[in-house]
Formats: structure tokens, C-alpha cells, sequence
């Protein structure tokens, strides 16, 4: 078969399509073409690559190919997914028992307050008659390490530190395990404003009672706080003021200052007993014959508290 390619005329070009597929030149007629005739070579099997003019044939019945990486067996419903351990470990944790508890490590602090208060406001103690799974031992012996630890500083061990564990048993044992650390002690103990007391001052300060080398005790320190505003009224200073104490504490060196500010206000003496007006129940004069003091005598803040009870009862 033979094309034309170009236009009509002396410089058309002319192809043979030859029997067994090849494209041969049949030659150029113009004059001064450099080209030599052109070879095509054409697949000799024309059915290896489908053009897109090639139908192609699909079974729709046909399986679709295999996915790679999602070759994801199905589950054996005849085997259960559970881990027999997780399981048991699962049933324990729901489990109540009865348990019993106690403190190791304060052996050497003699000290019976700090076990009575431990006794009167610890978890453990309080439900110890009921069961408890173990999620409740573990809150009760975490609030109860907490408190102990609160003891323990106030008895001044800031260092202490309270683990908790629990011993398997038939009857399980909760363990408060204390490290109470360094006792601290004061390394100084200042009363300022108690020079203003007089003759009183030293009196005053035997009353407070707190020195130097002393535990810092948060017991101790309130105590002689309450003793000293007592005794400062007794001495004749009904308007003193005891202000709060100031603690300051120091890890590095395990010691501790503190500072009171006292405010006596100046001495003064029993006058005369006066009735207020309309008083229709106690005159003057019945009031200072139960009285236990005089005019003239130290202002004295217990025998003032006497005359009180004595209103009271009569």
C-alpha cells in the first residue's frame, strides 16, 4: 500500500507499506534533499502491547488480587482474649478483706501523745473492723502516711519521711514504714518587748519556758505560749499582749530561731469595787466582801477569774 505524504507536487514524498509490517522510502524526487530513505521498525508481534484501542476482557466474577500487609487473620471465638492472669489480678483488686496495721520506725521517739493523736484521727485505724479492697488500704495508708508525717514535723522531725506497703497474707498487713530523720533544736530564742516587765521579766521568761537547744516541739511552743499570757497576767499586767510566735527553720544546719514579741502594757493594782448604775443584783459592797483581794493589791488575773465563779454561784 502506498501513502503520500506533504503536499502534491515534486517534493512528495512516497512510503510503501510492505507486507510484513515494514515502512521502506520509495524516494524523494526533489532535487537537493539530504535525506536518506527512512526505516521504521515495527513490533513483530503486534498482540504484546495493547494499545488503548486493544479491548481489554474482565470477569467481574473474578476474586480481586491479594492486599499486601493486610493479611490479618480472623479472631478465634472459640479462645478467650483475656489474659487468665490479668484476670485473677483483676479479681483480687476487687477483693475485700480484713487487715490489720501498724507503725515501724518511731520506736525511739517516747513520745505517748504523738501515738494517742496517730490513734484518734487515722483511717486505718477507724475502718481496721471493716473489709476493704485494695484500693481503699491504698488511700487509707497514704492518708494516714500523711499524718504521720505531720506528727513527726511537729515533734520536729522536718526531715521524716513515711512509705507505706502492704504484706500478703490471709490477712493483709498495711505497713506505715517512718524514717523520722534529725531531731531539730533551736539555736536561738529571742522574747522581745519582755524587758518592759521589770523585775517581772525573768519570771516571764522561765514561764514561756522555751531555750535555746530546746526540740523545736510545736507542743512545747504552744504550751509555753498559754503559760506565759497567763502568768503575764498575774503578774499585774491586765492589758499584755503575747503575739504569735515566728519559727524560723533551717535544713542546712537542722536548727531552728524563734521570736516572740510581748507587749506588757505596764502594771497596775486593784482599785475600789463600783456598782454600774441599775444594777439591781450585786452591790458594791456585797462584791468586795466575797472578793479575795484589796484595793491596792497586784491586778491579778486569777483572782479577778475567782470573784467570776463566785458571782455565779451566788
Amino acid at each position: 500500500m502506498v501513502f503520500r505524504v506533504g503536499r502534491a507536487g515534486p517534493a512528495a514524498a512516497f512510503f510503501v507499506l510492505t507486507a510484513a509490517g515494514a515502512v521502506s522510502g520509495a524516494g524523494v524526487s526533489a532535487a537537493g534533499a539530504q535525506t536518506a530513505p527512512a526505516r521504521v521498525q515495527m513490533p513483530a508481534n503486534p498482540q504484546a502491547s495493547p494499545t488503548a484501542d486493544t479491548p481489554i476482557s474482565l470477569d467481574p466474577n473474578s476474586p480481586l488480587a491479594a492486599l499486601p500487609d493486610i493479611g490479618v487473620g480472623w479472631p478465634d471465638l472459640a479462645t478467650s482474649p483475656m489474659d487468665p492472669a490479668a484476670t485473677v489480678a483483676a479479681v483480687d483488686a476487687n477483693t475485700e478483706s480484713r487487715y490489720a496495721w501498724r507503725i515501724d520506725g518511731i520506736d525511739g521517739i517516747n513520745d505517748a501523745l504523738l501515738r494517742q493523736r496517730f490513734a484518734q484521727l487515722s483511717t486505718l485505724d477507724a475502718n481496721d473492723h471493716q473489709a476493704a479492697n485494695a484500693a481503699q488500704l491504698d488511700r487509707r495508708a497514704r492518708e494516714d502516711a500523711d499524718l504521720l508525717n505531720s506528727l513527726l514535723r511537729a515533734e520536729g522531725y522536718y526531715d521524716a519521711n513515711v512509705v507505706t506497703r502492704v504484706e500478703p497474707g490471709a490477712k493483709a498487713m498495711v505497713v506505715l514504714s517512718a524514717t523520722p530523720g534529725t531531731l531539730y533544736k533551736f539555736k536561738g530564742v529571742t522574747i522581745n518587748g519582755i524587758a518592759a516587765a521589770g523585775d517581772k521579766a525573768p519570771g516571764l521568761t522561765t514561764a514561756f519556758g522555751i531555750k535555746p537547744e530546746d526540740p523545736v516541739n510545736s507542743d512545747a511552743i504552744v504550751a509555753g505560749q498559754a503559760k506565759l499570757t497567763t502568768q503575764i497576767g498575774r503578774e499585774g499586767f491586765p492589758f499584755a499582749k503575747v503575739g504569735d510566735p515566728a519559727i524560723v527553720v533551717d535544713h542546712a544546719t537542722r536548727t531552728a530561731t524563734l521570736d516572740l514579741s510581748v507587749q506588757p502594757g505596764g502594771a497596775r493594782k486593784f482599785g475600789q469595787v463600783v456598782a454600774l448604775p441599775g444594777n439591781r443584783v450585786f452591790g458594791a459592797d456585797h462584791v468586795a466582801e466575797i472578793a479575795r483581794f484589796s484595793p491596792g493589791d497586784l491586778y491579778d488575773a486569777a483572782k479577778l477569774d475567782d470573784l467570776r465563779r463566785a458571782l455565779i454561784q451566788t
